[in-house]
Parts: C-alpha cells; structure tokens; sequence
C-alpha cells in the first residue's frame, strides 16, 4: 500500500448519513421553491465532466469528437470550484464523468483534495487507466463509487469499445476490490451497461458477473442520442445499428433482469419502461410528468459551462460566476420552465421513482 493518509475523521458510511440529512434538507427546500416559485432550492445532484477527450472511440459516443484541451478548465481552476460548492452546499457528492476522465492525468489529485475537504466523490470511467496503484489511491481517498462501463460480455463489450476492453475492464474492478479490501473502505463498484442490440444475449451473464465477483450492482441504461450532438436528429434512432429491434427477445431479457435483484441497481418501474422506448423513444412523456432536474441537477462541463438537463442550454460558467450566482440567475429560471414543459422521453435513470422495498434494496447495496 502506499502509505498516503487521505481518510477524513469520519468513516465512509458516517459521511453518507451525513450526506443523507443534508440532501434531505435540500429535498425539503426543493419542495417548498416548487410550491412557492420561491428560489430557495439547493442541487442534490452535482455532476462534473472533467474532460470530453477519450482514449477510446466507441461506437456509441461521438463525444471524443467534441475534446479541447485548451477549453478544459486547469486544475486551480478545479480546485476553487470543490471548494466554492462545499462551501454553498456543505456535504455534497461530485459524479466525476468525461469523455474519459482519467485521461486527465490531476483527476485523482482532485479527488484527494475533495477528500480533504469533506467532499464525497464519484467516477464514472472506461477503467482503461486503473491499475493496482490508482485503485489503492481511489480507495485511500474515500472515493464512494465506481462506476465502471462494461457493455456486455467478452464479444459484445470488444465490439463497441475495441479489442482487449473487456479484460482491462475486469481487471480494474478486480483492481478497485482487493484495494478496498486492504484499506477496509467501502468504495462502491458499479457496473454500468447500455442495452443494445449487440449485448441483449450477454445481460443475464454479465448479472452472474457481477455476482461472482462481489461487485456492487449492475445499473442498465437505455442507448440515447449523444448529450454532444449539436443537432438533434429526432430520427437517430432508426439510423442507429446498434439500437434494439428485436423486441420480443429485448422483453424477455427485461424481464428476466427484473428477478435479478440480488445485483440490479434499477427500479422495476424504470427496467419495465425501456420495453416501450425501444419500440418508440419518440413518444412523449404524459403531460401530467414533471421532470425534476431543473431543482436538483448541477451539471460542470469541460470548460465551466453548467446546465440542469444536458439537452437544455448552459445557464452559467464557473469559470466567471460563483455556483450559488448560476443557480439564482436569470437564464437558470429561463432553463426551469423550459424543463418543465418537456416532453422528452428520457430514461434517465434517476428521474424513477422507488417503492419503499426498492429503496430498502439499495441502501443495503450502498451500505
């Protein structure tokens, strides 16, 4: 082990409770705003993309597109921001994410100094870059949760991603295992998987993987048009090759995926709904449906651009503006009526609700 000393005082499971109280107080203010039209809210859900660049081009992303190093914000640039949102958000969780977001070679520095400060960090990642050594260091600094993207098994992971992802992927959950383990930390490992046409035979293996291996969960997503897109092709859909047309074999997955819950990070309600959206992801949602990301969601782009719904314009830069300036301004009221009036059918996971017995599940998961 290396020795460093990146603990807080408290362990890892005391800081979730504490998380937890502090979002619940959020949660009460975001009640009261949506009543009142009172701007009193906090964001719940910080999200910070730290680079568009990838050292992969996969089939599904055009993201890597879209990289400029130059536009990226610098680590002091980083480093006010952890602070300036501890201060206005007190115990708070940043989802790291990219592009790929270790291919920026100071995240685990920020991620270390998030811990140093009281900031809880999650990633989520390609695992390319996590060897024994970062996988210690992630572990030593608290790091809550990995999120580790692995679509499907041996074949249809390789396909989209490239030959010999498969194995750099398992590799680096068996990384992050035995450093939590060392460490006696409690750093989650989440697999995260898109169905696809390519993978919809490999799912039910991949639960048995997880499984085996005493990962955490499996989280299944839906295939979306790209958040990078410039353009919007309402019709991408049918273009796509990867998108599932094989409806009868995707319900029969899904429903197989829903007695999985031994290992199934999603709701029933929200595996149910991808039987409809790969049949027609261009229905809307019903208009009695309030999308709640305008209340909740803080999302930091590469170059300090911040958006509550990453198909809506930025509302902000963290680069000129403080957090809690963005949050209150003008064009983030403009952004909150135009959520609301959304009828886009996303599957975004956390806009699902939970019965109290789903809840019980995934905090036994996550404690």
């Amino acid at each position: 082990m290396t020795g460093r000393q990146y603990f807080l005082p408290m362990p890892l499971n005391t800081q979730l409770v504490h998380l937890a109280a502090s979002n619940f107080v959020k949660y009460g203010r975001q009640r009261v705003g949506s009543w009142t039209e009172a701007e009193l809210s906090q964001p719940t859900s910080v999200f910070a993309s730290i680079t568009n660049r990838c050292n992969l081009h996969c089939l599904q992303c055009d993201i890597p597109l879209t990289g400029d190093r130059k536009a990226e914000l610098t680590t002091h640039q980083w480093k006010k921001i952890i602070g300036e949102l501890r201060s206005w958000l007190g115990k708070t969780l940043i989802r790291w994410s990219g592009g790929e977001p270790f291919v920026r070679k100071d995240l685990i520095d920020l991620i270390e100094y998030s811990s140093r400060i009281g900031v809880l960090t999650g990633v989520n990642t390609n695992g390319h870059y996590i060897d024994q050594k970062m996988a210690e260091r992630m572990a030593e600094a608290n790091v809550f949760n990995v999120n580790l993207s692995l679509d499907g098994m041996k074949k249809g992971h390789d396909f989209v991603r490239g030959p010999g992802q498969f194995d750099r992927v398992v590799a680096a959950a068996r990384h992050l295992n035995k450093a939590r383990q060392q460490t006696k930390t409690n750093t989650k490992i989440i697999i995260k998987v898109t169905v696809m046409e390519t993978n919809l035979d490999e799912l039910l293996d991949l639960c048995d993987l997880v499984a085996s291996e005493d990962w955490d969960a499996l989280s299944v997503s839906t295939l979306e048009e790209t958040f990078s897109t410039s353009e919007p092709d309402v019709e991408w859909w049918k273009k796509s090759r990867l998108f599932v047309k094989d409806h009868k074999k995707l319900d029969d997955v899904i429903d197989r995926l829903k007695t999985r819950t031994d290992v199934m990070f999603n709701s029933q309600e929200h595996l149910e709904s991808m039987k409809a959206y790969y049949r027609n992801p261009e229905i809307p949602t019903p208009s009695n449906f309030k999308c709640h990301v305008g209340r909740d969601h803080f999302r930091v782009a590469a170059n300090g651009d911040v958006v509550m719904c990453p198909f809506k314009g930025t509302i902000g830069n963290l680069a000129h503006q403080s957090p809690w300036e963005i949050w209150k301004s003008d064009a983030a009221e403009q952004r909150r009526d135009e959520i609301l009036a959304c009828r886009k059918k996303c599957l975004i996971g956390c806009l699902y609700k939970r019965n109290v017995r789903e809840y019980a599940g995934v905090l036994m998961k996550l404690f």
